[in-house]
């Protein structure tokens, strides 16, 4: 699939990729407002807005995983791209934990309490483990903590992340405001969309960053 097939660092086949994320965010976005106008509860529980945004976070993982494995896959790595996972591997977390915090640790799905608390204990001792190792490499395996970090947080990667953050304010700012309108509701809804798609865009810079290492 176009959107995260990415081979190569060539600048027609990054527009091209980029073209397509911006195309299907755009699309997805402007679905969501016409329904809106339409009538169609996009924002209630289990609708189309909820569903996108579970749907994206899990997307972003499971490209994020995918390039752990393929960065774990290569040995030996240097201090640069031990700093490129370390970072991927805390960047995870985030994916990771909004699909859980939105699908409500399975309660979304009809799991009963017990089920629940295995979920959430699972997924704890795994974001645990992800920055955990995070962590290890930053310390026991990279050189030069500020030049990598000056070069990550400058990137694409962050860049991507920047934005959702932006966003994800922007949409405390509606949650804040609103006083029941749903117009309030649709707004703070649908900045959270763009913020989990942002997400989504840092993955495959994720993977794209692998990539590059050869």
């Amino acid at each position: 699939m176009q959107l995260w097939d990415i081979h190569s660092d060539k600048a027609g086949g990054d527009m091209n990729n980029s073209k397509v994320f911006w195309g299907v965010t755009v699309a997805v976005l402007l679905l969501c407002v016409l329904l809106f106008l339409a009538g169609v509860p996009v924002t209630a529980e289990n609708q189309l807005m909820e569903i996108a945004q579970v749907v994206v976070l899990i997307l972003a993982f499971l490209i994020m995983a995918q390039s752990h494995v393929m960065a774990f896959g290569k040995s030996p790595r240097t201090s640069s791209e031990n700093a490129d996972l370390s970072f991927a591997l805390f960047l995870s977390v985030i994916p990771f934990a909004g699909a859980g915090r939105e699908l409500n640790f399975g309660r979304m799905l009809g799991a009963g309490p017990d089920v629940v608390g295995v979920v959430e204990l699972v997924m704890g001792a795994i974001v645990l483990i992800l920055i955990g190792f995070s962590l290890f490499l930053l310390v026991a395996r990279v050189k030069n903590r500020l030049s990598e970090a000056k070069r990550i947080f400058t990137g694409p990667i962050c860049r991507a992340m920047y934005l959702a953050t932006a966003a994800f304010i922007v949409a405390d700012v509606f949650e804040k405001q609103k006083t029941g309108t749903a117009g309030m509701v649709f707004m703070e809804e649908v900045m959270e969309v763009f913020a989990f798609f942002m997400i989504l865009r840092a993955a495959i810079n994720v993977r794209r960053r692998v990539l590059e290492w050869g």
